[in-house]
């Protein structure tokens, strides 16, 4: 169940939002797909030239100096690329690299910061966030000369930095968006883009079943022949509490109360109920949003109301929430789900290993 206490829940419009791009709905969803449609002819045009331009190189791209690992995504919403991110990072650590992750900073709050570098920073990633990727870049090497690596969060539309590999990740259950560019659907330009793809990631492959996973998998393979094909899902099995990591398990067969502020909820709840089960309640917010200490009261207050004694948040809205003087309040306590990435059969490893041949 959703709850609207303490303000309007963005569920109602986001549900609206996909009644329209999916198809469904009634005579008004028709009649504004009908509009969006119209506006999407100018998006595709706009789309279509821009790359066009930069496949002939009239537009240039830029090398960054360094090697340089773009992940992002086809359509608009969540797809994990910032946990991606995270593990490629990890990863390229643990093998002697010094890595840098550039993104665009979109989503800052008032500490100045967005949510995805603020969850990185805090795992000792040197993060950069400018629209301007070649200038991130310029700050980071001028501070930090011995960063080996670049990793691009959010960066298959940045095509002004030339990138040696290009992964892209896909939603299991909403792999293309509708079948339509914004804003009538949630492509960011058309699925000829893949053809620049060296890797496709199928997250969340759980949510579907294995022969719609296989369909899936023969399609990619079509719109990009040269990629190679990984799927994982993403998984909750430990949660942080009071500083300490704790087995997820723990939650099970106790009422808690789920909240985020994230670009897919769905992707949340799915993967708390794989872990623990259901929540006695959900409370989403709009993406990327700047917590405060009212937020907090509503969640206790909505707990309270369902015999909860914990409200289980993402490590996206844990940056955000930690530092509000109410977090160390009375009332149920903030558990923060660790959200990880369990990839099938040996993809994770053929993953690692086609990034650090191209950072060689």
């Amino acid at each position: 169940m959703t709850d609207n206490s303490g303000g309007q829940s963005d569920t109602t419009n986001r549900g609206r939002i996909d009644a329209i791009m999916s198809g469904r709905g009634g005579a008004g969803a028709a009649l504004a797909r009908a509009g969006l449609s119209v506006l999407e002819i100018g998006y595709r045009l706009a789309t279509w030239v821009r790359n066009f331009l930069y496949d002939v190189e009239i537009l240039r791209s830029y090398k960054l100096g360094r090697p340089t690992v773009s992940v992002g995504n086809l359509t608009t919403g969540g797809t994990g690329k910032t946990p991606m991110v995270a593990l490629l990072a990890a990863e390229l650590k643990s093998r002697g690299h010094r890595p840098a992750v550039l993104m665009r900073g979109y989503g800052k709050t008032r500490g100045g910061i967005s949510d995805e570098a603020a969850l990185l920073e805090s795992s000792g990633v040197i993060v950069e966030a400018l629209p301007n990727r070649r200038v991130a870049a310029g700050r980071v090497l001028a501070r930090e000369p011995d960063v080996d690596v670049f990793l691009l969060d959010d960066g298959m539309q940045h095509r002004r930095v030339r990138r040696d590999q290009e992964i892209v990740l896909f939603d299991a259950a909403e792999p293309f968006g509708f079948g339509h560019l914004l804003p009538r659907g949630m492509l960011r330009e058309t699925t000829a883009g893949l053809q620049r793809a060296h890797a496709m990631v199928i997250t969340r492959s759980a949510r579907i079943t294995s022969e719609q996973r296989e369909r899936l998998m023969q399609r990619l393979k079509s719109l990009s022949p040269r990629a190679t094909i990984y799927c994982c899902d993403h998984v909750i099995e430990h949660v942080l509490a009071d500083g300490v990591m704790k087995p997820a398990r723990e939650l099970a067969q106790k009422p808690y109360v789920l909240a985020c502020g994230i670009g897919n909820p769905a992707g949340f709840v799915a993967a708390m109920q794989a872990a623990v089960g259901p929540p006695s309640g959900t409370r989403f917010f709009p993406d990327h949003h700047d917590y405060r200490d009212g937020d907090v009261t509503m969640l206790r207050e909505m707990a309270a109301s369902r015999g909860a004694d914990a409200v289980v948040v993402t490590g996206k809205d844990w940056v955000k929430l930690k530092s509000l003087p109410s977090i160390s309040g009375r009332g149920a306590a903030f558990y923060v789900a660790e959200l990880e990435l369990r990839f099938s059969g040996a993809d994770r490893e053929a993953l690692i290993a086609q990034v650090m041949a191209a950072v060689m």
